[in-house]
């Protein structure tokens, strides 16, 4: 949205002339979104940056200062340059419901009417919904009749509102959201503590991948998360009767934060068990929740009173798809239980009203054996991982789960863990993990164009067998990608059933059976379907440029389009940064039976299980089989054929030879980089403080493979300085020469001052890989999963 605008609107393009130099310069065959591309470059950069500062032994306040830098350029500068536009252009950019209806709302309850089962359609929601075409496959936008905030938003923005209004004649919610945004982020850096672990809580709100781009977009369920922070910061200071307050105004803000309201009341009871619950501590429990629910009250009555019936319309009935006017099922999309009913053709149509209530009485018992759990261990940090559990289960049950649903839950939980203490890292870590995958498959709908390649070739048609009796009756009335809703709403159903069952005791073989399940759903299953599907329908779809350059078969195209100018998918181009073991691959696989690549890359997903097994403690295994196998980069990459995991494969099994044998290490990171060349950017792996003459034969022979790989082709879209090129318009062949030289002069250079570090080679492995993504042009997304898995493996060694 802000590039295009930014290049197609001269209000946009009249800034004055000392700022023009910001501008985006792009040349005009460079279909990717130059201002995504600049932000990506600073991300990577600072990653690398923050890496050092952790090595070189950098103090909590300069890594906080970074953490806010990058929250800073990353959130806050988009989220107030689409605000800026909005205002420009007399026309707010972002969500819907949060950005576009919320003023409207606020107008009408200042004026003395109703917000609720009101005709916006005469506003500029109106005028934007009629210019859309992304609710024509949804029939219509449905908030135009709709309004399902309650009161407590309307509470804290209206002064905000007021304000805005006055001083600057319109009002963008985002302004408060910023501020919820950072309050909650300071908040849970208090609640965990301060220092190294509220860096993490911090973060967990600031950058997580699935809070920001909500919070850039104008989503607003970041005020309760910021509410309920202070309702447990205020009582850990003793002002319980301020807590209860704070309480009960989040519950009046978003329903988001009623499943924390049981958990949080039982903790600040101070109950040990049931009868304790009614007995000693009943005083205490309702004491708290009579201030919580007075809060709750006066937020709530004033507007509902306006017009009882239609607040019940839109706030309880709509809400529960239980209406005449129902939210299309699932959401637009969504990842929830209510993916199976569209997958299935469980419905005519998605307006269609669908039974799920019954799914709540299911999460009563185990509620109930949450809250036992609450009582027994007690305190504040199990409140917020039980709530965030409660919150899941009931979001994942509910007819609509929206990915701005789990804000609350990404930014909670975090802070819940690191304040008790006493839970493994993965209980919490995995979910998210999950979480943020099913996000990305569902609302990017990868396997799209995948799947309507195999219903145009007729597939439906020939299948027989297990294929025929899975084969979505969904498709195409009902979704544009059935196999993404599968995955996406089983991802995060297992994400909701491991953070139960790690509150309520699962051991580490249970949690481990639980990750090695997700690696299934996520990895193996759609690289399979993928696969299978293109084999069976006659081209092959991919995503990175290694897999046209190894695939006997053609052609390879696209898995889904990432053109700026919404151009359909087109066919992948061989990648010029190849190394020269590629033609080897390629042969390989073409006398195999001219097999997919994508069964290279699952081979190699299998042998990093293997070998993780072995370099990390059975106790610590699920949390760094997750970080290695299900963040989006990894998942994502071995689906879409990148050689991410072959790196990863080849980088553990040199790390593990070292001490056995130093030429062996060598030569099998000299064959890692020989396939995939960003890998001579972690020479420190088979290195270590410092190194043989036998490991750095390796390195030399690694260097000799991967240098011209690293700097032919060009100058392309990647993750680091070349972006930087790109934004400011088409680089001459000069910089072609100046970025080859760098990348392999940089792998040398690096190899020689890693040894200085002390610390442990797999995170100087880490922070070469990340210097070499910055560096390589045309480096890929998915390549981030090879310095995140050697964090993962460091992580857990170290501990």
């Amino acid at each position: 949205m802000l590039a295009w605008r930014l290049l197609h609107d001269d209000r946009l393009l009249a800034l004055p002339g000392w700022l023009q130099w910001l501008l985006p310069r792009p040349s005009a065959g460079l279909d990717r979104d130059p201002i995504a591309l600049v932000l990506a470059a600073f991300a990577c950069a600072l990653a690398a940056v923050y890496l050092v500062a952790a090595l070189t032994g950098a103090r909590a306040r300069w890594r906080a200062a970074l953490l806010v830098l990058a929250a800073a350029v990353l959130v806050v500068l988009p989220t107030i340059a689409l605000i800026a536009m909005g205002a420009a252009t007399q026309r707010p950019y972002g969500q819907d419901g949060g950005v576009v209806q919320l003023p409207l709302a606020l107008d009408r309850i200042l004026s003395g009417r109703t917000p609720y089962a009101a005709d916006y359609s005469d506003s500029m929601l109106g005028k934007q919904a009629r210019v859309s075409d992304f609710w024509d496959a949804y029939g219509g936008n449905p908030i135009l009749r709709h309004h399902a905030y309650l009161p407590g938003t309307h509470l804290l923005m209206a002064p905000f509102h007021l304000a805005s209004r006055a001083a600057l004649g319109w009002f963008d919610p985002r302004a408060v959201t910023l501020l919820a945004w950072a309050a909650a982020a300071l908040q849970a850096a208090r609640v965990a503590g301060g220092g190294d672990r509220g860096l993490v809580a911090a973060a967990a709100v600031l950058v997580s991948p699935l809070v920001y781009w909500q919070q850039i977009f104008g989503a607003n369920d970041v005020l309760p998360a910021a509410l309920l922070l202070a309702a447990v910061l205020l009582r850990e200071r003793g002002r319980g009767l301020a807590a209860a307050a704070a309480l009960g105004l989040a519950c009046a803000t978003k329903h988001m934060a009623w499943p924390y309201a049981p958990f949080l009341l039982v903790a600040w009871s101070g109950a040990r068990g049931w009868s304790d619950l009614f007995g000693r501590a009943r005083a205490t429990l309702l004491r708290a929740a009579g201030v919580a629910a007075a809060v709750f009250a006066l937020a709530v009555l004033p507007v509902a009173a306006l017009d009882f019936r239609a607040f019940w319309d839109d706030v309880v009935l709509y809400n529960a798809g239980l209406g005449g006017d129902r939210y299309p099922l699932g959401g637009t999309p969504g990842l929830g239980l209510a993916n199976f009913v569209v997958y299935a053709g469980g419905v005519d149509s998605l307006r269609d009203p669908v039974p799920l209530g019954g799914a709540y009485l299911l999460l009563l018992p185990l509620g109930l054996w949450l809250l036992h759990a609450q009582m027994r261990e007690g305190g504040p940090g199990f409140a917020l991982l039980g709530g965030s559990a409660a919150l899941l289960a009931s979001v994942y049950v509910s007819r609509v789960a929206h990915a701005n649903y789990l804000i609350v839950a990404a930014a909670l939980a975090p802070a819940g863990l690191l304040m008790q203490r006493r839970r493994a890292a993965d209980v919490v870590v995995a979910p998210l993990l999950m979480l943020a995958l099913a996000v990305e498959v569902v609302e990017q709908e990868l396997f799209r164009a995948t799947w309507e390649q195999a219903a145009a070739f007729g597939l439906q048609r020939r299948a027989t067998g297990l294929l025929a009796a899975l084969w979505p009756d969904g498709y195409p009335g009902l979704t544009r990608d059935p196999l993404g809703l599968l995955i996406g709403a089983t991802l995060a159903g297992l994400a909701a059933v491991y953070l139960w069952a790690g509150l309520l005791g699962a051991g580490e073989r249970a949690r481990r059976t639980l990750a090695g399940v997700a690696v299934v759903i996520a990895v193996a299953v759609p690289a399979l379907a993928v696969s299978g599907l293109g084999r069976a329908s006659g081209a092959v779809r991919a995503q990175d440029a290694w897999t046209a350059a190894v695939s006997p078969r053609e052609p390879v195209i696209e898995a889904w389009s990432q053109s700026f100018r919404r151009d359909p998918p087109r066919p992948l181009d061989s990648d010029p940064r190849r190394g020269p073991a590629v033609g080897a691959v390629r042969g390989g696989l073409a006398r195999l039976g001219r097999l997919d690549p994508r069964m290279l890359i699952l081979l190699a997903a299998g042998v990093v299980v293997a070998l993780l097994s072995r370099l990390v403690a059975p106790d610590l295994q699920p949390l760094v089989l997750g970080a290695a196998l299900l963040t989006p980069a990894a998942a994502v990459g071995v689906v879409s054929g990148s050689p991410a995991m072959l790196a990863v494969a080849g980088l553990l099994g040199a790390g593990l030879l070292v001490r056995r044998s130093a030429l062996g290490s060598g030569l099998v990171f000299a064959t890692t980089t020989a396939v995939v060349p960003l890998a001579v950017f972690a020479s420190p792996v088979v290195l270590g403080a410092t190194g043989s003459w036998r490991g750095w034969l390796g390195v030399g022979l690694a260097v000799l493979a991967a240098a011209p790989a690293l700097g032919a082709g060009g100058v392309e879209a990647g993750l680091g300085v070349s972006n930087v090129l790109l934004y400011r318009g088409e680089p001459g062949g000069g910089w072609r020469v100046v970025l080859a030289v760098a990348a392999g002069a940089a792998a040398v250079a690096f190899a020689w001052v890693a040894r200085r570090f002390s610390a442990s080679r797999w995170v100087v492995g880490a922070l070469g890989l990340t210097a070499g993504l910055f560096v390589v042009p045309g480096a890929s997304a998915h390549e981030v999963a090879v310095p995140l898995a050697l964090l993962a493996v460091a992580a857990t060694r170290e501990r």
